[in-house]
């Protein structure tokens, strides 16, 4: 069994294991804690998840980052 701990931007992140055709369907788990939305403030960083200015934003980037994760899990893989 092998296990990897990816810190980072998790967009840009999963961004470069999408782009990496041995990373599709690889992962058999991908845990994530999402931010609440206007809850939290972590930094500086204007690119922050939860700090958007509606909660269609917000909803909009979560999708696209779990659209990315459901590529990276194998078929049996989990979320």
């Amino acid at each position: 069994m092998n296990y990897q701990v990816l810190n980072g931007n998790c967009y840009d992140i999963l961004k470069n294991l999408l782009n990496n055709p041995n990373e599709l369907g690889k992962y058999r788990l991908i845990v994530t804690s999402p931010p609440y939305y206007g809850h939290r403030h972590y930094g500086m960083d204007p690119s922050e998840i939860g700090q958007e200015q509606t909660d269609d934003i917000f909803i909009e980037k979560l999708a696209d980052i779990f659209a990315i994760c459901r590529e990276l899990l194998t078929e049996d893989g989990s979320f």
